[in-house]
Order: structure tokens, then C-alpha cells, then sequence
């Protein structure tokens, strides 16, 4: 988070570039939580309309200093600000030649020597990877493209879907291998930049279809043509709506590739089949006919053997092996060059890069899954609906060899030592972990399962997920946790800027960080430099050595089971005493509480030395957590959860701890036993087992018979054409984004399409003004409100963007600038507080309400109330809550132990659908 100095600089250089008045206060506050300052910068350009490409002001010897308006201008305007020597206007210049412009050092002079852009030549901008077995290049893709995008759009691959966006769904999973041998993983398309793909192997749902000799000696046709992964769900019912199938199959034929490329061939189970598929989800089939479906690829199911595996045969072209000229560093640009992206493949190539551009703060990624998955959440009080936002200088490290170093484990005294390369993947880790048999190793694979879904942790790798948690201090990060708890050290590489890069070796610049230590670094600034993990050591200790007793143990509370962020984590890993059956030494990690990873070492302390047979160490833990917690500024505030339900976990997590270690020491109560019992995790969940019958009559027949969807192999396939689809149609479609009210029943006082109109592939935007006279949707609810109305509900329409792509109208309909006035009613959202406002509805007048909605022509789907009843709740509901306690008070009475009394309350539930809401309009 940046200082105010930082906000002042930067709000004064906006002002001279346009010569405006800036009032500063309303300013800071409105940036107070923007901690990247290409955000803050973005942000600043859209309020004060910064003149682009470049800047130049005069010093106070009156020498014209040339800037760009990047990074460069915080760093110039902040070191002339200080001194008082910016003039007080600034003047755009056309764009001049590259490398014609100069930074200031730190005294407000002209530097001897600035660091150099690198030439040109010295880049490779082609793109070559493959796509159903055809080998594509491509020149100088736009970073911002995605692999999901590149299909759909550019190759009319249209069965890829793209649902969530943000790697939830699993409608968009293709198989890739990244040509070092590595058996094919599914992943989310969605997810992935296009950018990233060099020298990668990609099926897609198509590729799978025989295609005459493509990919077999011989044609198919028919049915047979289709391979067995999409027959069988066709067959088996598991297409409804078809939109999320696509996706279904890939995952299932990515396991299958997995099990026939492996030097065991093991046979599957139906138990392995369904732990495939925590990244995929479904609307509308149910899952039941979709697992089933996938149980004949199991050893003694329906499908025969030769069938089971046949995806290796058919599809090995897919795997197109490419050229091994991939040492040169590779550079993409977008067209203004305001997002830039990096592939490194040397050391010294990162090295040089770094250094030509140390007034540029790079992001290093290496599968850049968490910028458009989970990211957007954790951007200051940016909300959900918030679009990513995309580094403006990017630098892809995963082809780097110091990076990908494979598992490898190491026997030392007290148990074993796992190395690990940065950019091994999250799976890989998991598989690692499972081929140790002590129990550190198991409780760590367990809870490393639980991070995201499949598709993710097939291609995300754990080191992202720490530089995350580093980045994003708000996000829980189980990886975090884990490790920190185990003391797991990270071997580092630094680069402090280009005179330190430049006079030491890359070896000379690395360094041992703790977990812990590692994310603390993120939230200092003398630490904002550029810091690569090169690989981790995870110390697997073993349970027992005849003296002490280490327990190492993982909770995690989330909304869901699976594929779902942490609300609090607590990872702890806890020394006893045999004999004495006392704490020797602990580690306590929580997630969640304060902001970022709490180590509670006060907690820590105080439970060194008690007794483990009784409550002694579970309430010196609890004491201490308070103090932690009270040292680290208390609880943090969190939208989704109150801060004590968060505190309620962390003691629940603790108690959890307190259970086990009477459990190893056979000292638990019966009556805790059930405490201890887990969730049946997909690991150790049994196989679904269903059975469906149909009643035929055969006076009635072929009628009654059950007969599978007709579309259903279309969908299976991915050939069934959607609404979102059919931009495919027309190469001059254009795509439309609709800009919606945040806020409900407030009044809109201005709409400014100014900054939509700048961004790029815009064609227009519109607005009220827009609608013909007398048009509008049912009860006369306006197309779009206007300035002046008063806007009845969030998610009302205000504008539509129309633009070349609909990844460019989104992100056009975010720039809409919208001001608001509070119309000071604030309307029922919940029973609560219409008894709180006596908001009550009678039978009568509930029923003249309904009776009026019904003449009107029915239930209004969004609109203004007709009438004050509707805000209220019926009376009649009161009476039958009331009864319904009554009756169990009463049957309740003298017949428990204990009485226990509370609330629950459970909130409004988003609706999650899978295909878009698309309509295509064509000109007649």
C-alpha cells in the first residue's frame, strides 16, 4: 500500500499534464486501497486523463526532461516534486524514437547512463505450439488473449465453452503436454494466456473425433467416429443442456491419457475415476448420470478394454514434438505496448531483463492461473464482478531449469527432506507427497488437495501460490500455511535493480528465506523489489522416534468441500513428550484472522511445557491466540464472514488439535470421538452407486421406451452450436456488454461513456438517449435508466457497450463512469428488518397486492413495487414461525441433557448457470 507522498506525486503529476485544479483529499481516500501502482496509475489516467505517450516538464535549470508515462513518471515527478523543481505544466509530445528519453537519478539529475531497452533482434515474437495435431505460429500474440479465446475466436473452436471465466466451472478444459516428456494435463483455457502456450501440445474436445486419416489409417463414420469418452456420456444420459459436457470429457480422456502413458498401466476404479472431476461442474444433468457414464472406463466396467484406452492410439498426433529452439528470450506486445509479456529461458536472460528495466516493476508468473482466477477478489475493495487486472509487464518463468527441478526426497535424522522446483505443479507435488508413507507427508497431500480444483493444480504451481499470498496479503492460502507449519525454507533470487544485476552472477544473488518469513517480505516496502523462488525444502518429519511425538495436522473451513477458498485455515505442527505427555515445541499457523499468515508465537509459548492429557494446553493456545491476534491490530473485516465466526474457527481448529493429540496418546473422551471424524473427502469417499428403472409398456412402445437424447453426442462432442456460439457466423459481429447498476434504489446523476469510448476495439456505447420513444421492457420498465431516474435495483441496465470482442466490451463497460445520489429509502432485504421497521402484511392486503400483480399481467421480474405490501412480510409466516417453535419447545421438554441456543442465518444464494445469456440480432 502506497504512502500518501506516492498519492500527492502522482495526483500532481496528473494535474500538470492536463493543468487542472486537483482537490487531494477525496483523492487518496479513493485510492487508499490500491496496492499495485499499475493500478493507482490506471486509475489516476482515468480521473485526470493523463496525456500519452509521453511527458516532458522542465527542471529547475529550465532542461526539458522527456518521461514516459509509466513507471518512469512516479519515480521522475517524485524525486522533482520533493525538491520543488516541477514547473507547473507538463506537455504531451508525439511519439519518439525508442530509447529517446531519460530518467532521473535520485537528486532530480539526469543519470550518466540509462539503462537501455534491449534490441529487437535480440527477441524471438513468433508463437509455435500445437492444436489437434497441427503445428500453428503465430507473430506477436496480444498478451491479453487467452488460450480459451484463441480457439473460440480465432480457430472456431466453439465446443472449448467459457462459463465462470475464472476456472471454476471446468466448461473450458483442454488436454496439454508442454513437450518435456510430462504426460498431458487437463486444464482451464480460460485461465491460460495465449502467450504461455510456446512449445505446447493442445486437444481439444474436436480433436478427439476421428478424422479420417488424421489421426487413424482409416475413416469412421457414424457414431463409431465419435471416441468412447463421448459415446458412453451420450449413452449414459449425462447431456442435458450439453454446455458444460465438453468439458466433462476432456477430464475424463486426460485420465485416461495419464493411465495409459504410465510405465504401470494400472487399471482404474470407479473411486479414482470420480476424484477426477472436483474442477468440473453441472446445472442441470446431476452428476449421477455423468459418474456412472464414466464408470465403464474402469477396471470390470461395460466399456470394453481395447475401448478404455484407446485415446493414446487415436490421438498421438496431437503430440506433435516442436523444434527444440526455444533458448532465444521471446517478447509479446500489445499494439499501444502498454501490456508486455516475457519468456525467459536463462537465468542470464532474466538477469539482463531485470536490469534494463529497473524503474518497471515486472510480475513474474509462471501459469498465471491466479491473475484471472482468484486475484480479482483480493485488489483493494474491488468486488467479485471486478475484471483482472492484467500486469503491464509480465515475465513468464517456467521454462527456466532452476525452476523446475522434480520432486525429490532426502532420509535425514528425524525423518525425511522434500526438494521441489518453483514451477512443479501443485498435482505433481501431491503425487510426491503420496508416495511417502509417513503420515506428515499424507495429512499434506490431503490438504493440498483441497486448493482449487484438478484443472488448476494440474498446471498451477505451489510457488504461485505463495507469490500470491505474498502479493495479495487477503488471500488464505493453504499452501502457505501448510509449508510454514512444517518450517519449509525457500531458495530465492533477487534482483535489486540493474547495477546490482549487472555486477553479480545470478548464483551470487540468491539466498535461504523461511514460508513465513517469505510472505512478511511482501508487505515491506525495501522488500518490493523482484523476488523469484527458485525452489522450496519441505522438512517431512516422523510421527514417532521412541522419545517425542510430532503431530502435524491441516484444517481448513471453506463454503464448500472442495474447489473453494479458505475462510480461516490452521496448519500446526506440535513436539510431545512422551513420558511426560507435555508440549515440547509448536508451530501454529493460522490463515484468515489478521490479513495475512499469523504466526501465533505467543500462542506458541504458552502451550510449550502443558499437559496434553488434559485442558491445559487447548486453553494456554486459546489465551495466546488473543494476544496474537491483539498484537497483529486485531481481526480483519471480511464481507463474507463475521469476525467472530472467524475467531469461533480458529478455537474450533485448536480444540481439532487438542482431540488428535489425546487421541495419539489414547487419552480422548468417548464423547469427542465424533469430532475428530472428517468430512468424506473425495480421497476416501465410496463409489456412487445408483439404480434407475423405467416402467415400459409394450401396448405403448417404442413411446415408453428410454432412449438416449438424440443431441446428446453433439453436446458430448462439442459440435452442438449455442447462442454464445454463433459469432462464429459472421466475421463482422459485433459483441455487446451491458453496464448494470451496483447499487438499488439510488439516484443516477451522471453517465460518462468517455474512457469506454478510448479503450480499444470500441465501436459505440449506449445509453438511454439511444431507445426509440415509447420502447420499453414489460410494466414499462425502461431498456436502459438515465441520468436523473432513480435506479430500482442493482443488476438494472444502464448501457451497453458495443465492441469488436467481448473480452473488450467487458472490460470497456467497467471504464463507464457512474455518479449516484442516495434517494434515502433503503429497502427489506431480509425478516429481520421488517420486524425492526413493523413492515407486516396482513391477508388482505398481501392478497389485493397479488391481485393487483395479477391483472397487471403477472409477477414483476425486477421492477419498482406496485405497492408498499411488497416490501413486507405476511403476517401469516410470522404465525406459522411462531408455531413451529412452539412445537418443538414442547416436544423438547425434559427430554435433552442440554439445551443449546443460537441463530443461523443464511444468506441470498447467487444463481450460477453455465451457458451465457446470448442473443444475436442480425440486420434485416
Amino acid at each position: 500500500q502506497y504512502s500518501t507522498l506516492d498519492l500527492v506525486n502522482v495526483a500532481l503529476a496528473m494535474a500538470f499534464a492536463c493543468d487542472v485544479k486537483v482537490q487531494l483529499g477525496d483523492e487518496i481516500r479513493r485510492f487508499a486501497d490500491i496496492r499495485s501502482f499499475g493500478s493507482l496509475l490506471a486509475a489516476a489516467e482515468e480521473r485526470f486523463g493523463l496525456l500519452r505517450p509521453w511527458l516532458e516538464y522542465a527542471d529547475a535549470d529550465g532542461e526539458l526532461v522527456r518521461v514516459s508515462s509509466t513507471p518512469e513518471l512516479r519515480d521522475c515527478v517524485a524525486a522533482a516534486a520533493s525538491a520543488g523543481r516541477v514547473c507547473a505544466k507538463l506537455i504531451a509530445l508525439p511519439a519518439v524514437a525508442e530509447g529517446d528519453w531519460q530518467i532521473l537519478d535520485s537528486d532530480g539529475r539526469g543519470a550518466e547512463e540509462s539503462p537501455q531497452k534491449p534490441h529487437d533482434e535480440e527477441f524471438d515474437s513468433t508463437l509455435k505450439f500445437c492444436v489437434n495435431g497441427k503445428q500453428l505460429v503465430l507473430e506477436n500474440p496480444h498478451p491479453a488473449k487467452t488460450l480459451a479465446e484463441f480457439l473460440r475466436v480465432d480457430l472456431r473452436l466453439t465446443g472449448t465453452k467459457v462459463a465462470c471465466g475464472e476456472g471454476g466451472c471446468g466448461a473450458c478444459t483442454v488436454l496439454g503436454s508442454c513437450g518435456d516428456g510430462s504426460s498431458p494435463v487437463a486444464f482451464n483455457s480460460c485461465l491460460r494466456p495465449l502467450c504461455s502456450m510456446d512449445g505446447w501440445s493442445i486437444t481439444t474436445v474436436e480433436g478427439l473425433k476421428k478424422q479420417g486419416t488424421a489421426c487413424c489409417s482409416a475413416a469412421a463414420s457414424g457414431e463409431e467416429a465419435y471416441h468412447p469418452v463421448q459415446r458412453k456420456l451420450a449413452q449414459g444420459n449425462g447431456v442435458q443442456c450439453g454446455y458444460c459436457s465438453p468439458g466433462w470429457v476432456m477430464t475424463m480422456y486426460s485420465l485416461l491419457e495419464r493411465v495409459s502413458s504410465s510405465a504401470e498401466g494400472q487399471a482404474l476404479t470407479p473411486e479414482e475415476i470420480e476424484q477426477q472431476f472436483d474442477g468440473n461442474l453441472c446445472r442441470c444433468t446431476g452428476y449421477r448420470a455423468i459418474l456412472q457414464s464414466f464408470h465403464g472406463f474402469a477396471s470390470g466396467g461395460a466399456t470394453e478394454p481395447e475401448e478404455r484406452h484407446r485415446s493414446a492410439e487415436q490421438c498421438s498426433q496431437s503430440r506433435v514434438q516442436l523444434p527444440e529452439d526455444q533458448k532465444a528470450l521471446h517478447r509479446y506486445a500489445s499494439p499501444d505496448g502498454e501490456l508486455q509479456w516475457y519468456s525467459v529461458y536463462t537465468m542470464d536472460q532474466l538477469s539482463k531483463l531485470l536490469g534494463s528495466r529497473a524503474t518497471q516493476q515486472p510480475w513474474l508468473v509462471c501459469s498465471s492461473t491466479g491473475i484471472r482466477g482468484v486475484m480479482k477478489y483480493y485488489e483493494g475493495d474491488m468486488g467479485p464482478a471486478a475484471l483482472p487486472q492484467l500486469p503491464r509487464l509480465a515475465v513468464d518463468i517456467s521454462g527456466l531449469p532452476e525452476v523446475r527441478t522434480p520432486p525429490a526426497v532426502k532420509q535425514v535424522a528425524a525423518g525425511a527432506v522434500l526438494t521441489i522446483g518453483a514451477a512443479v505443479s501443485i498435482s505433481r507435488l501431491i503425487e510426491a507427497l503420496q508416495f511417502r508413507g509417513c503420515s506428515a507427508s499424507k495429512v499434506l497431500a490431503e490438504h493440498l488437495s483441497r486448493v482449487a480444483g484438478k484443472q488448476v493444480r494440474n498446471v498451477g504451481s505451489w510457488a504461485g501460490n505463495l507469490g500470491l499470498a505474498r502479493a495479495r496479503p487477503r488471500f488464505v492460502s493453504d499452501i502457505a500455511a501448510s509449508l510454514a507449519a512444517l518450517g519449509a525454507d525457500l531458495s530465492v533470487f533477487r534482483a535489486t535493480g540493474s547495477t546490482a544485476v549487472a555486477s553479480r552472477q545470478p548464483c551470487d544473488l540468491r539466498e535461504e528465506v523461511a514460508v513465513e518469513d517469505f510472505l512478511a517480505e511482501g508487505l515491506e516496502p525495501k522488500h518490493a523489489d523482484t523476488t523469484l523462488v527458485l525452489s522450496g525444502t519441505i522438512p517431512l518429519p516422523e510421527e514417532d522416534d521412541g522419545v517425542s511425538l510430532r503431530l502435524f495436522r491441516c484444517y481448513k473451513t471453506a463454503w464448500r468441500h472442495a474447489n473453494s477458498h479458505s475462510l480461516v485455515n490452521g496448519c500446526f505442527l506440535i513436539t510431545v513428550d512422551s513420558k511426560l505427555q507435555t508440549c515440547q515445541a509448536a508451530r501454529l499457523f493460522f490463515g484468515g484472522l489478521c490479513g495475512g499468515l499469523l504466526r501465533a508465537s505467543k500462542a506458541e509459548a504458552a502451550a510449550i511445557g502443558k499437559s496434553i492429557a488434559d485442558e491445559a494446553f487447548y486453553s494456554a493456545a486459546v489465551a495466546g491466540l488473543a494476544e496474537d491476534i491483539a498484537t497483529a491490530g486485531g481481526l480483519t473485516k471480511d464481507a463474507n464472514c463475521t469476525a467472530t465466526y472467524r475467531l469461533s474457527l480458529a478455537k474450533a481448529h485448536l480444540f481439532r488439535l487438542h482431540l488428535a493429540l489425546q487421541e495419539k496418546l489414547g487419552k480422548l473422551p468417548a464423547l469427542c470421538a465424533s469430532a475428530l471424524s472428517p468430512f468424506a473427502t473425495s480421497s476416501s469417499r465410496p463409489a456412487l452407486k445408483a439404480a434407475q428403472s423405467y416402467a415400459v409398456s409394450s401396448a405403448e412402445a417404442p413411446v415408453s421406451e428410454a432412449v438416449a437424447k438424440l443431441t446428446a453426442i453433439m453436446s458430448a462432442s462439442g459440435e452442438a452450436v449455442y447462442p454464445s456460439d454463433r459469432f462464429a457466423d459472421s466475421p463482422n459481429t459485433l459483441h455487446g456488454a451491458f453496464v448494470i447498476s451496483d447499487r438499488a434504489h439510488c439516484k443516477l446523476l451522471s453517465l460518462d461513456p468517455t474512457y469506454a469510448l478510448a479503450c480499444p476495439g470500441v465501436v459505440d456505447v449506449l445509453t438511454a438517449a439511444d431507445v426509440l420513444p415509447g420502447k420499453t421492457l414489460q410494466f414499462d420498465e425502461p431498456l436502459f435508466f438515465a441520468a436523473g431516474q432513480v435506479v430500482p435495483c442493482e443488476g438494472a441496465g444502464l448501457a451497453f457497450v458495443l465492441a469488436e470482442s467481448a473480452a473488450q466490451a467487458s472490460a470497456a463497460a467497467s471504464k463507464v463512469r457512474l455518479s449516484w445520489a442516495s434517494s434515502g429509502f433503503t429497502p427489506i432485504t431480509s425478516l429481520a428488518a421488517a420486524r425492526q421497521r413493523s413492515s407486516i402484511v396482513g391477508a388482505a392486503e398481501r392478497d389485493a397486492a397479488l391481485a393487483q400483480l395479477d391483472e397487471a399481467g403477472g409477477l414483476r421480474r425486477r421492477g419498482l413495487p406496485l405497492s408498499r405490501a411488497c416490501f413486507g412480510i405476511s403476517q401469516q409466516l410470522l404465525d406459522e414461525e411462531a408455531e413451529v417453535q412452539k412445537r418443538e419447545v414442547d416436544l423438547s421438554r425434559g427430554s435433552m441433557l442440554h439445551q443449546v441456543q443460537g441463530q443461523v442465518k443464511t444468506g441470498g444464494q447467487l444463481h450460477f448457470y453455465m451457458e451465457p445469456q446470448t442473443t444475436l440480432a442480425r440486420p434485416t
